[in-house]
């Protein structure tokens, strides 16, 4: 698959917006309709894998995208998992001595597109029903861009702990 088919894919996350579906993570999906409008998903039976030929589109791919690695699983309409759909990929930080904790960026975005061509392959003729994106990743991190919009340094996550003694400095203030 290519990058621009990915992209695609990815853009396609703008589709649940228009048709009112819902999505949050770990990836539960429910149709909005006017009598459950202020109603939320319930991880009620969430958790347990549909059987082959039980799945029910509109589909979501959701991508978990953590600091020990990153996943693409499949969720049916009804927010179920299906079974046997999981791309999974190992993520690797650099750390140095002084505290660093971070990741190459294209290094990154390659083992999702690698998470994502694995689910995809194992949807087979399911990842035509993909109406939707989740995503979830890292909490608070830092990715440096310059004026064109490339990367510029790593991408630096909340482990990084080389701004403590700043910290405790402004703690003192």
């Amino acid at each position: 698959m290519s990058r621009g088919q990915r992209t695609q894919i990815l853009a396609a996350s703008r589709v649940w917006q228009s048709q009112g579906w819902l999505v949050s993570m770990p990836a539960m999906a429910t149709k909005q309709t006017a009598q459950q409008s202020d109603e939320r998903p319930t991880r009620e039976g969430l958790s347990s894998p549909l059987r082959a030929g039980r799945e029910e589109p509109p589909f979501v791919l959701a991508l978990d995208i953590g600091s020990s690695s990153a996943r693409a699983l499949l969720f049916d309409g009804q927010g179920k998992r299906v079974e046997g759909v999981e791309g999974r990929q190992a993520l690797h930080a650099r750390t140095t001595p002084p505290g660093a904790h971070e990741f190459d960026p294209d290094d990154l975005l390659e083992r999702v597109f690698a998470c994502i061509d694995q689910a995809l392959a194992q949807a087979g003729s399911l990842a035509g029903g993909i109406a939707a994106v989740a995503v979830d990743t890292f909490v608070n991190n830092i990715l440096g861009l310059d004026a064109a919009g490339r990367v510029a340094a790593p991408l630096t996550t909340y482990a990084d702990t080389r701004s403590a003694s700043e910290i405790a400095g402004l703690r003192a203030d």
